[in-house]
């Protein structure tokens, strides 16, 4: 299923031409200094991509990156019917047992669906006030994000990775519970994020985006957090994340630096969540068919992840989706 999987999402090792000279200095640096990076596997046809490129983040012109979208039109294709604009609400319970959801689109209209299975695909945050107001209260009692560490500067000499394809190279280490990528945001954010880090001062920076090199550091949280049915999910940095949130920045700083970075202008950008999930947890609160307690009633998104994932989890998603397509395929 894994190999399927890795068919149907495009997934491939970068071409030697789609790493830019600036991720090479980076790749260089990390190795030389005992990092074993190595290329990272993308969601991308590259037969559809551009060289020197930096859109993945927020989108590809071309249609050369995989994302949900893809699937959704297939399975239009294949019959169903997709209510975009529309918001789930609540999920329709009678006697212990799923039957359906109530929504609402945006125009107003309402919605009663009804089915023989409910999957609850919200996201790691978006599902948990749905299987709350179901009944399931412990949805939430935990919230894991793969707290991130953007760090950059300006090369010297020569050019950085800025406008290359980001996230091409890196290093998982498992001991340290990290994931290491070389990622610098496009020209237009990346000058936005200078304006907010350093107010009109980040515009004394803007003409050496071509100089600027960045690194990015993502780390296994222990998922000491909380989602509310209304309001803002609260996290709470450990020991443990906050050790591997200073190892990141070390390590990051390090790499620049070996790569040609000016020291005194490396900064450390404030850490972000990047992966939020592990709300609902298979073996707390889903048995081994992501069914919970509500009979009829599925998860299937990050939400049911039983740690943090620290590696990009879509491709594992993706797999569990499948598999659970299986097993409604049975109800069928």
């Amino acid at each position: 299923m894994v190999d399927e999987t890795v068919r149907d999402c495009w997934v491939n090792q970068p071409p030697d031409e789609f790493i830019g000279p600036g991720t090479h200095r980076v790749w260089d640096a990390a190795r030389e200094l005992g990092f074993p990076w190595e290329k990272i596997p993308k969601f991308i046809d590259f037969n559809k991509c551009r060289t020197n490129c930096d859109k993945c983040m927020i989108g590809c012109p071309r249609g050369a990156k995989w994302t949900g979208a893809v699937s959704a039109s297939e399975a239009e294709q294949h019959g169903a019917k997709l209510l975009v604009h529309t918001k789930v609400r609540d999920v329709i319970v009678e006697g212990g047992v799923a039957t359906g959801l109530r929504a609402r689109g945006v125009d107003g209209t309402r919605y009663e669906i009804t089915a023989k299975a409910t999957v609850c695909a919200a996201g790691g945050i978006g599902t948990v006030p749905i299987l709350k107001r179901a009944g399931l209260v412990q949805a939430g009692s935990w919230f894991a994000g793969d707290a991130s560490v953007m760090t950059s500067g300006f090369v010297r000499n020569g050019k950085g990775n800025s406008g290359e394809l980001s996230m091409s190279v890196g290093y998982h280490d498992d001991k340290n519970g990290c994931t290491f990528a070389s990622a610098i945001e496009p020209g237009g954010t990346w000058h936005v994020v200078q304006l907010m880090a350093s107010g009109l001062g980040g515009i004394r920076t803007w003409r050496r985006y071509p100089n600027a090199m960045s690194v990015m550091c993502k780390i296994s949280d222990e998922g000491v957090g909380y989602v509310p049915l209304e309001g803002r999910p609260s996290r709470t940095m450990t020991s443990t994340d906050r050790y591997r949130l200073e190892y990141a920045r070390v390590v990051n700083e390090r790499i620049l630096v070996k790569a040609g970075c000016d020291p005194y202008s490396i900064r450390h950008q404030q850490p972000m969540l990047g992966h939020p999930g592990m709300t609902v947890r298979v073996g707390k609160l889903l048995d081994s068919n992501l069914e919970t307690q509500i009979k009829g009633l599925y998860c299937c998104d990050t939400s049911i992840l039983p740690e943090a994932p620290v590696i990009p989890p879509a491709l594992s998603i993706v797999v569990v989706g499948k598999y659970l397509a299986k097993i409604l395929q049975n109800m069928v």
